[in-house]
């Protein structure tokens, strides 16, 4: 209902994450809430898991459910419990049906979490990118990785100075911001917390010539996040000489579970001068933001390099709606055809639905390595793809990310976009230069352009 009355408030829809830990007394029907589509439409829906609810799952044991940390005992006296399995079986068939719930890890978000000795992070952002502390905020930036690919290789000298610009003004906009709330406010001075990340990861793949998910690709794609990485935190630690680090910062933060994996000379350099910020780095998912950039979103791969767009418009006559259809080409894949492409790279064009799924997952856990926040992204999986292996890849990556949500193509209805392959896309360019040159045989073949001889006053 709050999420109702803020969007009516404006022109743009609300977002919440509803979000509830795995021996919750009401996690069933949690679980259950978003199956009606007529409930939660500003919200989306989480189960917060950890080690213990995974070794639950492998040893098809019992888990205790509770209300505010105490154990629900019914009329006999017995604790409340659910079946372990009957509860991740519930999970993997509601998300297999519906993209909903999703699975945060809040066990390792706490475990990696670089704030471990002052708070711990309790949830995320609607999106699930942002792990945050009480009274946390997003102050969040995108860098376009394909504006930094020059004759078909990175410039990595460029690719630098953007972290470090990107990370000193989203210092700038904790201190600009108008804060909705002075709790909020305090802690955003204390903390500091930014997620600068990425764009383009999967046009830039296509321009370098790797294809997403492939082992070459992946080890591209950890040598660009290793370097942002580390580009960012030199930045923060240059900030904290200029300017001084986050007020809670300690020794104790040296110790924390990302930070330990930062390589020595980071550390030492920490150690020496501190940081400006408790966390640096985040990939959210960029939606608007990468259109409005050309480029593709976040770390997903390519949709299509073209795809059949469906929409209704208004028939003005009897007020009906009209289905039309148009072809949507991807904006680098017809720069490329026009310019040329290597094999490489047209071999690199590759669907998010030509994928394995398995691809997409070990694309988010290599940089899930890099990133101190965490990671939006989607698993996309075809509509035909067995549940069981689903399940199977859900047990094997849930415990090593911070957090998970899949899409199964169609199960939320008729799909507005329909991909094309690499062939089709050709050939529907091709026939669209065919009908422009045979309409040049005329200067107006319809006959509609033609004006009378009139002077213009």
């Amino acid at each position: 209902q709050t999420g109702e009355v803020i969007k009516a408030g404006g022109g743009r829809r609300t977002a919440l994450m509803m979000a509830l830990e795995y021996n919750h007394g009401d996690i069933m029907e949690f679980l259950d809430a978003k199956l009606d589509l007529g409930r939660l439409n500003n919200a989306n829906v989480s189960v917060l898991v950890d080690d213990d609810f995974f070794a639950a799952v492998h040893a098809d044991a019992d888990i205790e459910l509770k209300f505010r940390n105490k154990a629900i005992i019914d009329k006999e006296g017995n604790a409340k419990i659910v079946s372990a399995k009957k509860l991740w079986d519930k999970i993997i068939k509601n998300s297999w049906d519906s993209a909903e719930p999703g699975i945060l890890n809040i066990g390792l978000a706490n475990k990696m979490n670089t704030l471990s000795y002052y708070k711990p992070v309790i949830c995320t952002n609607p999106c699930g990118e942002q792990w945050l502390e009480s009274y946390g905020s997003c102050n969040l930036g995108a860098v376009n990785l394909t504006r930094h690919i020059v004759d078909g290789e990175m410039d990595w000298d460029m690719l630098a100075d953007t972290v470090r610009v990107g990370v000193r003004f989203l210092d700038n906009v904790l201190d600009v911001n108008h804060y909705p709330l002075k709790e909020i406010e305090n802690n955003c001075q204390k903390v500091r917390r930014i997620g600068l990340g990425i764009m383009g990861l999967g046009h830039s793949l296509v321009m370098l010539g790797e294809e997403y998910g492939s082992d070459s690709g992946l080890k591209m794609i950890d040598k660009i996040m290793a370097f942002i990485k580390e580009r960012a935190y030199e930045a923060s630690t240059f900030l904290a000489v200029e300017r001084g680090a986050f007020e809670v910062y300690s020794d104790e933060f040296l110790s924390t579970g990302f930070i330990k994996t930062l390589p020595r000379r980071i550390r030492s350099d920490i150690k020496e001068h501190g940081i400006r910020h408790c966390a640096i780095l985040t990939i959210a998912p960029t939606g608007t933001t990468s259109i409005l950039a050309g480029t593709s979103s976040g770390i997903e791969p390519l949709f299509a390099p073209a795809y059949r767009r469906r929409y209704y418009t208004s028939n003005d006559e009897n007020n009906e709606r009209v289905l039309n259809e148009e072809v949507v080409i991807d904006p680098l894949f017809s720069t490329m055809v026009e310019d040329g492409m290597s094999k490489a790279q047209e071999k690199a064009f590759v669907s998010s639905h030509e994928l394995k799924v398995e691809a997409h997952m070990k694309v988010q856990a290599i940089c899930q390595k890099h990133i101190d926040n965490s990671i939006s992204k989607t698993i996309n999986i075809p509509n035909d793809y067995p549940i069981e292996d689903y399940g199977k890849l859900m047990l094997k990556y849930g415990p090593i990310l911070k957090g998970m949500t899949v899409y199964r193509s169609g199960s939320r209805g008729n799909e507005p976009l329909s991909p094309m392959s690499v062939k089709d896309a050709l050939a529907h360019m091709k026939s669209q230069e065919e009908y422009v040159e045979g309409s040049a045989d005329s200067d107006c073949p319809s006959g509609i352009c033609e004006v009378s001889d009139v002077p213009i006053v």
